[in-house]
């Protein structure tokens, strides 16, 4: 029966859709433990992002709520080898949920911005950013649409973190 109705959807990001329209936890969930991130950027298209801001602000925080703290998280769960060739459910939460919050950070308000540079420096720190090579893209995104006085705020941890990185190598 599930096979049935999944093949009646063009592809998964329709599938993901209408499963978040139907039941917006379940559809969630599943956008953010997703083997492929093509299919989050597939869902989250510019025009869903602002249907989805549009239609609700407390329900775009609170999807973002969601996804901050599943990655949060998972951060310190990330494990230097993978399980498989598909890698790992923490992979999977890390690689779609940067992507989920890289389309959400627009709406942040300055203390959602102010734990997504929390974050920046939490995923440096854990070397995740070496093994992924999709954190540049990622900081670049965010750090585009920071408010200038969370940038001002937050300048100093960035920095200590820098430079903690470059103290640990010499």
């Amino acid at each position: 029966m599930l096979y049935k109705i999944i093949n009646t959807y063009a592809d998964e990001s329709d599938f993901i859709l209408n499963l978040i329209d139907d039941h917006p936890y379940i559809g969630w969930y599943m956008l953010l433990r997703l083997g492929e991130s093509d299919t989050t950027k597939a869902t989250l298209t510019r025009r869903e992002c602002i249907e989805i801001i549009r239609k609700d602000g407390s329900y775009a925080r609170n999807i973002f709520s969601y996804v901050y703290k599943a990655v949060d998280i998972t951060v310190g769960n990330i494990q230097e080898k993978a399980d498989s060739i598909f890698g790992t459910a923490y992979e999977h939460i890390l690689l779609n949920g940067l992507e989920i919050l890289s389309r959400f950070a627009s709406i942040a308000n300055i203390t959602e911005q102010k734990k997504l540079v929390v974050l920046m420096i939490k995923i440096i720190d854990a070397d995740v950013v070496r093994r992924f090579r999709v954190l540049n893209d990622w900081i670049r995104q965010v750090m585009n649409v920071l408010d200038e006085r969370v940038k001002i705020s937050m300048l100093n941890e960035l920095l200590q973190c820098s430079g903690k990185k470059k103290s640990d190598v010499a």
